[in-house]
C-alpha cells in the first residue's frame, strides 16, 4: 500500500510502468482539499473544466485517508526536515501535510516531484517519473 502525491493523481492515467506505483494505492484527504481548490484558481473554462474532472474522479477512486492527530504530529518532524533543508513549509504546505499522513500511516509517498519529499527521515519516497509514458501533449 502506498500514498499517491497529488502529482501521482493527476498523472496515473500515463503510467506505463505499473512498477512505480503501489499495489494498492490511497490518498490523503489533503490530496482532495489541493484538488479542491484547482478550479477555482483558474479563470480559463476548459481549464476549469479538466480541473474539476481531476477532481470528481479521485473522490470516485479514493476512500482518502484523513488529517488525524497522529498525522498532525508527524507534521512537526516534516517542518522541521524541511527547515533544516532551508525549505519554507509554508510554501510546501501540502506536501508537508501529505508526508505526515504518509509517516503518520506507514506508507510510502508515490510522486512525480520526488524533491519535495527529500530528506523527511523515515519516509520512503518512490519517484514515478521513470514509469511515465510521453507527457509532451
Amino acid at each position: 500500500m502506498g500514498l499517491l502525491d497529488t502529482s501521482a493523481v493527476l498523472l496515473r492515467g500515463r503510467v506505463v510502468d505499473a512498477a512505480v506505483l503501489p499495489q494498492i494505492g490511497c490518498i490523503s484527504a489533503v490530496t482532495i482539499a489541493e484538488l479542491s481548490a484547482g478550479p477555482l484558481l483558474t479563470d480559463d473554462p476548459d481549464e476549469r473544466a479538466r480541473r474539476q474532472a481531476h477532481l470528481q474522479q479521485a473522490e470516485s477512486d479514493f476512500d482518502p485517508i484523513p488529517l488525524d492527530a497522529a498525522a498532525a504530529r508527524a507534521y512537526a518532524r516534516v517542518a522541521q526536515a524541511m527547515r533544516a533543508r532551508g525549505r519554507k513549509v509554508r510554501a510546501r504546505g501540502f506536501d508537508a501535510l501529505i508526508a505526515a499522513v504518509a509517516l503518520a500511516n506507514g506508507l510510502s509517498v508515490h510522486t512525480s516531484n520526488p524533491d519535495d519529499f527529500a530528506g523527511i527521515p523515515g519516509l520512503r519516497v518512490v519517484d514515478i517519473r521513470p514509469g511515465l509514458g510521453d507527457l509532451s501533449d
